[in-house]
């Protein structure tokens, strides 16, 4: 796949988009790991908005300084990890912010959850 070695700027022999496709089409069917990684972190900001009392969920909010709203704050202070690539998908524009928050509806009980 590379060629070069021994210190010397390798070179890519096959293109990214031939190993992405399926075995049958010649390719290695390698899946595009950016949308994976979007994909988890999407899951891990959904169950930060949808777990209530969970303790991962209070430590990273007492560590993030988050409170324990639905979406994560639009500050981009120091944050480490993935919670800071979370917050850039949570940022105003982005596309998964806008497909999130356009899709999102919130119900509203009875008033007898504390």
């Amino acid at each position: 796949m590379w060629k070069g070695g021994n210190g010397s700027r390798a070179t890519a022999l096959v293109r990214w988009e031939i190993l992405q496709r399926p075995r049958a089409k010649g390719g290695l069917g390698i899946d595009d790991l950016g949308v994976k990684n979007t994909a988890v972190l999407f899951k891990w900001w959904r169950r930060y908005a949808c777990e209530e009392g969970a303790l991962w969920k209070e430590i990273v909010s007492s560590i993030h300084k988050e409170g324990l709203s639905l979406l994560p704050s639009k500050t981009t202070a120091v944050v480490l990890g993935p919670w800071r690539d979370i917050k850039k998908m949570a940022a105003e524009g982005s596309p998964v912010e806008n497909a999130f928050v356009r899709n999102l509806s919130i119900q509203v009980g009875d008033g007898t959850k504390n």
